[in-house]
């Protein structure tokens, strides 16, 4: 993991505030588990594949109901999925144009 990873991350934080709120415990799975630009693309492939991805700490689902949760233990927050994983993937893809692998 690169410190200029986690730093890409915050400098680019969703507007939306729910949106927000489940990126701040994505920037913790990268940092926590040290995360590399392609694991974090792995873990976003995950997801789409099985609705859910994460650690044993940090973990992100589905609510089937086109929302997602995310979070450590009992304390979760929710937003819109898609606004979410659009985000996510064009950070990604951002980051990737910036500075490669």
């Amino acid at each position: 993991m690169s410190g200029r990873l986690l730093s890409f991350l915050e400098e680019n934080r969703p507007a939306n505030i729910d949106v927000d709120c489940v990126w701040g415990y994505l920037i913790l799975l990268v940092r926590d588990e040290e995360l590399t630009i392609q694991e974090l693309m792995e873990e976003y492939q995950e997801f789409l594949s099985g609705k859910k991805c994460g650690s044993q700490g940090i973990s992100f689902m589905s609510n089937w109901d086109g929302t997602m949760r995310a979070g450590v233990g009992m304390n979760k927050e929710t937003c819109d999925e898609d606004l979410f994983l659009n985000h996510w993937k064009r950070v990604m893809d951002q980051y990737e144009e910036n500075y490669g692998y």
